[in-house]
């Protein structure tokens, strides 16, 4: 099998149930990978595990390699650092007032636009 250069995404089995009102989950990086591109974000059920987060419909994601946030249709905005090996990510869905937050190594990055 040859290397796979183009970009993978992970998704989890079951939506967040809007119920909870509030989500937060955390990634540990071990590996920032030969090229550096590691998204962290939030997609809905139909987003193509072929792409990375920000860049197609129903989707936004946080660059670790340069900080920004992407929403579609994939043009980056200034929101944080950057992150690579070794840093936490966290992610928050607030559904009572719809708005997400990131953290880095448990420092809150604030909120952003309300993306859903």
């Amino acid at each position: 099998l040859g290397e796979f250069n183009g970009p993978g995404a992970i998704r989890a089995n079951y939506p967040i149930p809007p119920q909870c009102k509030l989500s937060y989950f955390e990634v540990d990086i071990i590996d920032e990978g030969k090229n550096k591109l590691i998204e962290i974000g939030f997609c809905e059920k139909e987003f193509s595990l072929n792409s990375m987060p920000g860049f197609d419909h129903g989707s936004w994601g946080y660059h670790g390699n340069n900080g920004q946030l992407y929403c579609f249709p994939g043009r980056g905005n200034p929101y944080g650092p950057s992150f690579s090996t070794g840093d936490t990510i966290g992610c928050c869905l607030n559904f009572k007032n719809n708005t997400a937050f990131y953290t880095k190594n448990g420092i809150n990055l604030g909120s952003y636009c309300q993306a859903f």
